[in-house]
């Protein structure tokens, strides 16, 4: 029942992350991608780690740099 739910409410990106996920690491490893969905959890990870050692280093700028860097991959991971 919750399944059918969360098709409803239209978050079938979320729903079949795992597949999004399988395909683009196929896609890199027959090359047509230059970036799999694990290059951009790399990456993603290090933009959150920089950004909270931004905030106890009080590095304004660059910790906003970092958070809008980390929602940004957030969004291509989802769609890509």
């Amino acid at each position: 029942m919750f399944r059918n739910l969360v098709k409803l409410a239209g978050l079938s990106r979320w729903y079949h992350h795992e597949q999004h996920a399988d395909r683009s690491n196929a896609r890199k490893a027959s090359g047509q991608s230059a970036f799999s969905y694990q290059d951009l959890k790399g990456l993603r990870k290090l933009a959150f780690w920089l950004f909270v050692i931004s905030i106890f280093m009080n590095w304004g700028m660059f910790g906003a740099i970092m958070l809008i860097a980390w929602l940004a991959m957030w969004a291509i991971s989802i769609i890509f």
